[in-house]
This record gives C-alpha cells, structure tokens and sequence, in this order.
C-alpha cells in the first residue's frame, strides 16, 4: 500500500508532466490523502487550475487529466479555470473542502504553457452554471 509521503511524490510528479502541456496555476490534493484517512483502496482526488481550460468542455477535460495519470492507483481529478475555481470555492462544498482540508502541491502558474494541447477550439460556449460538477455542489 502507497504511503502519504510517495502519494506526494506520485502527484507532484503527475503535475511536473501536466506543466510541459498546460500552465497550471494551482493544484490541491484532496480527500482522504490529503487529510490522512486513506484506505487501502482510496483513489486519488486532485483538482488543477488551468487557464488552459477555458475552452475545453469538462468531459475533455477529465480525459486528459487522466490520460495522463500513470499509476495504478485510481485517479479522480478535476481540472477548472481560474474563475471557475474562484466561483466554486463559493458555491460547491467539494471544492470548498479541498480549499480548506487539502494539499497545495502546485501554485501561482509554475507551469509552461504550450497551446493547441487539447487541439483545435470547437466552438464551444462560456463555462455555464449548467456545467458545474453535478454530486460536488
């Protein structure tokens, strides 16, 4: 079984990769990792902050936080833009919670940015209330 400490190491190095494609301005570990009530089986639970988001619709989004991901351990990550994280911390409890129990792993754009990672803009609308995660409000 993983301990905290290579949990750490694990996502620290899964946001390294994710930072040679896309600027990432904040990552949090959260859940039972990041307050230290694991199990055996717990998955991962990470949200990245990405204005490199801001045209991908979250279904994408979600497939390229986890196409990443190269671990066995399961991976739940979420990743929003800028704004969106700033109006969730007031709206959603999950996002509030990792605020207030998570790890900040990342902060403040470390990353490089390298546009055209998701391919071309699909003509897809401004991030709506509509799109909000559903079962973490």
């Amino acid at each position: 079984m993983a301990k905290e400490a290579d949990i750490q190491r694990i996502t620290k190095r899964y946001v390294q990769r994710l930072a040679r494609s896309i600027t990432v301005n904040k990552a949090i570990l959260t859940g039972s990792w990041a307050t230290g009530k694991y199990l055996e089986d717990s998955d991962v639970d990470l949200i990245i902050v990405s204005d490199d988001f801001s045209e991908v619709p979250i279904a994408e989004r979600l497939s390229y936080l986890q196409k990443n991901w190269r671990n066995r351990i399961p991976l739940e990550a979420f990743g929003y833009t800028v704004e969106e994280f700033r109006r969730l911390r007031q709206s959603s409890t999950y996002v509030k919670a990792a605020v207030r129990n998570g790890l900040v792993l990342v902060e403040s754009g470390s990353g490089h940015t390298k546009r055209g990672v998701f391919g071309t803009a699909r003509g897809i609308g401004p991030f709506t209330k509509h799109d909000e995660m559903k079962g973490h409000d």
